[in-house]
């Protein structure tokens, strides 16, 4: 009787129906998936290795990690195999001869006798080879992993194109701010208050943003401070005051900090938000910034921004230039020409402290 893998079968059924209670016989469907890749040694080595490690994760009946590595498998890959498996199945159990031939039962059993025996499939040994491969490919990725951490720490010239958040995509976010809530802000600050003087109005606008910058770097550096705090000292600093720490922590985390700081900082945006409010409370009410729905949106925007500029790894810089210094190529004249800045209506962007130019700044001259 041919061996139709029924346990690898009920086993990735239950897995793709969402069945994970009814997960049993992990131990079974390894020995068969091993028969499977002895019989058709041309699976390819990764469809091997990912086949593995799902029976793996499966074997931890763990709902979030089946469902994880669910989302990353390729079952069109596992539909194929079983696919190709049931073909040579089929083949291998044809009779040796059409109807008719004129053997009978006896010849037929004397032939099957004649015939060389088969050696023993090493079902076991298969399957450990095939575990030690992907151990091997794991480590790979690990090290993989590691010297890319290494590489790309405070290296803004290496950039995931997946990442929405990436420099160039929040230096377009920086352009229309200034192109939609700092222009609203200003038109209703301009109407509502009866404000007439561009300059007043401008320099309000801008040292709201000033504001938000500020302290946004500054969040950010406690935030790193608070990140490293964890890792080292995961019940408190009081509680393991005399731990033998590593003299040389901060450097050694520093690259985990940052990419844990720019992975998961976005998620901290409405937190900053809050703070920024209550920090700034007295301003807020003292310039009634907090009764233009325009303006309330401006300083919403402003801290999303900021901190995502100052998560960046080097953070990204924006720049004051000083009044009545000469304007140069990284800045665009607001609505006069000349020479000399009168004021700054928008700052300048730099992919970092003395880094590439990312947005141009916007000043008045005199």
């Amino acid at each position: 009787m041919t061996n139709r893998c029924h346990k690898l079968r009920n086993l990735m059924t239950n897995i793709e129906t969402g069945k994970y209670s009814d997960i049993s016989d992990v131990e079974a469907a390894k020995r068969e998936l091993s028969i499977i890749f002895q019989a058709l040694p041309s699976v390819p080595s990764n469809a091997q290795r990912d086949l593995i490690k799902f029976l793996q994760v499966a074997e931890s009946k763990s709902p979030g990690e089946i469902l994880k590595f669910k989302k990353q498998y390729d079952f069109v890959s596992y539909h194929k195999i079983l696919k190709e498996y049931d073909e040579y199945l089929d083949k291998i159990s044809k009779p040796g001869s059409q109807k008719g031939s004129g053997k009978s039962s006896a010849d037929k059993t004397r032939q099957q006798n004649e015939l060389p025996k088969a050696e023993p499939m090493n079902t076991k040994g298969n399957y450990e080879i095939a575990k030690k491969d992907l151990q091997i490919q794991e480590l790979q990725n690990r090290l993989s992993k590691v010297a890319g951490e290494k590489l790309t720490d405070g290296n803004p010239n290496i950039t995931d194109l997946s990442d929405v958040n990436r420099p160039t995509k929040l230096a377009e976010q920086f352009r229309e701010l200034y192109d939609n809530e700092w222009t609203c802000a200003y038109e209703e600050l301009q109407k509502e208050s009866g404000k007439k003087d561009e300059e007043e109005i401008v320099k309000k606008l801008g040292k709201i943003l000033k504001l938000c910058y500020e302290f946004c770097v500054r969040q950010a550096r406690e935030h790193r401070h608070k990140i490293r705090e964890t890792l080292v000292y995961p019940t408190g600093v009081q509680a393991t005051i005399n731990a033998n720490v590593e003299p040389n922590i901060e450097e050694i985390l520093k690259p985990k900090v940052r990419q844990i700081q720019r992975e998961t900082g976005v998620y901290a945006i409405p937190a900053i938000q809050e703070i920024f409010r209550m920090e700034h409370e007295r301003d807020i009410k003292r310039n009634e910034w907090d009764e233009s729905k325009g303006i309330s949106n401006y300083i919403t925007k402003c801290v999303q921004i900021c901190w995502l500029f100052a998560i960046q790894n080097p953070p990204m810089k924006l720049n004051w230039p000083k009044e009545e210094t000469m304007l140069d190529d990284h800045l665009v004249e607001f609505t006069k020409r000349g020479t000399h800045i009168k004021f700054v209506v928008w700052p300048t962007l730099y992919l970092h402290d003395k880094g590439p130019l990312m947005a141009k700044g916007v000043v008045q001259p005199l």
